[in-house]
């Protein structure tokens, strides 16, 4: 796989996650619902989308893809929408706070990339 094909799957997943985290607490969701999380969910998959383009090897998008994806599925998955007028800015703030975990596995993964840059046989260096 190239990156080309890694970053594609990382806007896909992210535009699933959200949706299937909450499905799997058996929440149902409107056309609001629907909407909020697809508009805020450019957040956490562009920040990845953008920290890829660091990357040579697409294992080095793993950390942040765990770490960012991870902890969006735990927010979704585990705020109980219906008991609280103010859930709703779950949608917003979630989103934005995901940033700190994937700049960690960001800078993980570019650690991870250079390590095998440095160790691959057909570095010319």
């Amino acid at each position: 796989m190239d990156m080309k094909w890694a970053r594609q799957y990382v806007v896909i997943v992210g535009l699933i996650l959200p949706h299937a985290a909450a499905s799997f607490r058996g929440n149902s969701f409107g056309l609001i619902d629907f909407l909020l999380m697809l508009g805020f969910s450019p957040f956490y998959w562009g920040s990845i989308l953008a920290f890829s383009y660091m990357y040579r090897y697409p294992i080095a998008l793993l950390p942040p893809i765990l770490l960012g994806y991870g902890y969006i599925f735990w927010c979704f998955g585990v705020l109980d929408w219906g008991t609280d007028a103010q859930s709703a800015f779950g949608y917003i703030w979630f989103p934005i706070y995901s940033m700190v975990p994937i700049a960690v596995g960001a800078a993980v993964g570019y650690v991870m990339d250079r390590w095998i840059r440095l160790r691959s046989p057909a570095n010319p260096s």
